[in-house]
């Protein structure tokens, strides 16, 4: 299962990275994060693990990453561990105004009911991560909505 969704930003790349590339700021862009916690190693480098608490289809879902691999200023990777097996990617990419941001979203391979769940999960996941982008975008070009807003 693969999800990919993507804005375009009208700031500078390093803007966008600033925030995507550090994962103790996602709740100052993403409405289901509640919580982050850095569990061991340096924030944002790789192996850093990571702890969230988000909510998803009501329920309040404890999440682990790990910080895969960074190319400064312009992706980050993370590996899943819990509750979903896969990772992820934020990349920043310079724009003809700005910058594009792209969020994708790989959850391992399952069958029957596991098969079921994950294109569950990849559903919530792209329309969460649609309305987490255009929040970055909100938040970068005008300075708001508050966070958590």
């Amino acid at each position: 299962m693969r999800v990919e969704e993507h804005v375009e930003i009208a700031v500078p790349p390093e803007a966008a990275f600033a925030l995507v590339g550090d994962p103790g700021r996602d709740a100052e862009w993403r409405a289901n994060v509640h919580e982050v916690a850095l569990l061991d190693g340096e924030p944002g480098r790789p192996g850093a693990r990571y702890r969230e608490i988000v909510t998803a289809a009501g329920r309040r879902i404890d999440v682990r990453f790990a910080v895969a691999e960074v190319e400064p200023g312009r992706r980050i990777a993370f590996r899943l561990s819990s509750p979903v097996d896969g990772g992820a990617r934020f990349t920043v990419a310079p724009a003809p105004r700005g910058c594009r941001v792209t969020f994708e979203l790989r959850l391992a391979g399952g069958s029957g009911l596991r098969a079921l769940a994950d294109r569950a999960i990849g559903a919530a996941v792209g329309r969460s991560a649609r309305a987490d982008l255009a929040r970055l975008r909100d938040l970068l070009q005008d300075g708001g909505p508050a966070p958590g807003g």
